[in-house]
């Protein structure tokens, strides 16, 4: 049985699930097809795509990650490479899957659950309609405090469900609601805006945070690292920490990543043209941490 766990999204990163994508992006007239329905911001190359995947591993394996990949199949659509949001890993090493609030994307918790089972992990638990919860809307901030947000992926009843779901541990959840901003056509998680670079930091996009959150961070003394606003359609927020302040980011966003290296962040930059820029997916979006250390 493989051991799983995190206390919070920053601990030392040492074991991580991705999607291969080479299945689900080989059928070129699939993409074809698909990417518009998907809201995709243009087609993917996919030799590039497939190229920028395998780099992205790279950098995690040299970071001392180790790193467990599936095939999805194509019978999921191609948004299943964004393998974050169908499942939540908690700090005492269960597992919650997700239901979508994409209608496409409906099937990738019962994926997720395949290899949660083959692994031997313990599933607290899963979202049943009419709730819905997407993994990219959930931040352990620390091993009792957990932040969701209330978003056109993630419902009232979703979070209604996660909360009987989650361990005692978890003492303090904090309910964010989320801006229409382009509508529910777009995806806006709660980690666009947020992501926990360090025990205490946060690199967060004010202008789209609710006040009563802003001032409940503040009010934990967080730290809080703004992006430049002119690099978030270019996923300067959606950063992934490995901890011990390394992270890593997707390449395009040189006034963000100077803020993080001025604040004594190590920055690894990936090239993420295909891979992340057109399915509007970071290196957050991609990963479901398995495993995180003090």
């Amino acid at each position: 049985m493989k051991s799983l766990g995190q206390a919070s999204e920053v601990g030392v990163l040492r074991d991580v699930l991705v999607a291969d994508p080479r299945i689900l992006f080989g059928d070129a007239n699939r993409v074809s097809s698909e990417w518009r329905t998907l809201n995709f911001t243009f087609a993917p190359d996919v030799e590039n795509l497939v190229r920028e995947f395998r780099a992205f591993v790279g950098v995690l394996e040299e970071s001392g990650v180790s790193v467990e990949q599936v095939s999805p199949t194509d019978k999921l659509s191609l948004d299943a490479i964004y393998l974050r949001d169908s499942s939540i890993v908690l700090p005492d090493g269960s597992v919650i899957l997700c239901r979508m609030g994409k209608t496409n994307r409906q099937a990738e918790p019962d994926f997720a659950g395949e290899y949660y089972k083959k692994i031997g992990a313990r599933i607290a638990g899963r979202i049943e309609a009419p709730g819905t919860l997407e993994g990219g809307d959930v931040i352990l901030l620390d091993n009792s405090t957990l932040v969701v947000a209330r978003s056109y992926r993630t419902n009232y009843e979703g979070i209604r469900q996660l909360k009987h779901l989650l361990p005692d541990s978890i003492e303090h959840i904090i309910t964010v609601p989320l801006p229409y901003f382009r509508g529910p056509s777009d995806v806006l998680h709660l980690m666009s805006l947020v992501s926990p670079i360090d025990e205490g930091t946060l690199l967060v996009h004010l202008n789209l945070l609710p006040i009563d959150f802003v001032e409940w961070m503040k009010r934990r003394k967080y730290n809080l690292i703004e992006i430049d606003t002119t690099e978030y359609d270019s996923l300067a927020c959606n950063v992934l920490s490995l901890g011990a302040r390394r992270c890593i980011m997707v390449k395009g966003n040189p006034l963000t990543a100077s803020r993080l290296r001025e604040a004594s962040f190590e920055v690894i930059e990936i090239d993420g043209k295909d891979l992340c820029l057109s399915g509007c997916g970071g290196p957050t979006c991609l990963t479901r941490p398995l495993l995180r250390t003090s």
